[in-house]
């Protein structure tokens, strides 16, 4: 994540490290063990303006003293907020879930499964077909609810597709179908994280569209 991001956002991140890390501690925050948790190496002064702002909007407690750094910690009303924020993420992911371009592309997909396609020199293509599988691989991992059946099926089928296109570039689209496909739909089925499906549908919309742009 750059810094180059606006104020506003920026107090939104540093306000859902506090919810995160008041799930596992009750201490309260200096500005630096904040930064610290921050992906991207915010300025000090930043995060320090974040903090104040937010707790002017009674989102933080701060606790200030001349001999130490000041502290913070989340309150009431920013618990809420961030509550409300991920629950409008949760509902807009359930809806990327069900949107045609699934469905679209599969109806394509579907009757090409016959045909064999070739990466020929776009090697382009190939890098982002291989990032894509392998982002796909690390999201299956990383879910703590996915059915263990169902995360053990898919990882090991997508192993099996890199095993398959491996030092090739021709593949049958029915293999695809049968090994990424149907796999990571039936990931969408399961159990897995909500923010994790909306990730999927991504992943597949852009798996399936190089498919299509190869035939």
């Amino acid at each position: 994540m750059s810094t180059e991001i606006p104020q506003e956002e920026l107090e939104g991140l540093v306000l859902q490290k506090l919810y995160d890390h008041a799930q596992e501690s009750g201490e309260s925050l200096s500005v630096e063990h904040v930064r610290a948790r921050l992906e991207t190496n915010f300025g000090e002064h930043r995060v320090k303006l974040a903090l104040e702002a937010l707790a002017n909007k009674s989102m933080l407690a701060g606790h200030y003293s001349m001999y130490s750094p000041s502290t913070y910690e989340i309150t009431e009303a920013g618990y809420k907020q961030v509550e409300q924020w991920r629950f409008e993420s949760i509902e807009k992911s359930k809806a990327l879930v069900s949107t045609d371009p699934i469905e679209e592309l599969e109806s394509k997909l579907v009757p090409a499964a016959g045909r064999m396609v070739s990466f020929g020199h776009n090697e382009e293509a190939q890098k982002d077909f291989d990032a894509s599988i392998e982002q796909a691989q690390e999201i299956i991992r990383s879910s703590n609810t996915l059915e263990t059946e169902i995360q053990e099926e898919t990882l090991n089928s997508l192993t099996s597709w890199q095993v398959l296109v491996k030092g090739v570039r021709n593949f049958a689209v029915g293999a695809f179908n049968y090994l990424v496909w149907e796999r990571l739909k039936a990931a969408l089925r399961g159990s897995i994280e909500d923010a994790y499906k909306a990730v999927i549908v991504g992943i597949m919309i852009a798996l399936g569209t190089l498919v299509l742009g190869l035939l």
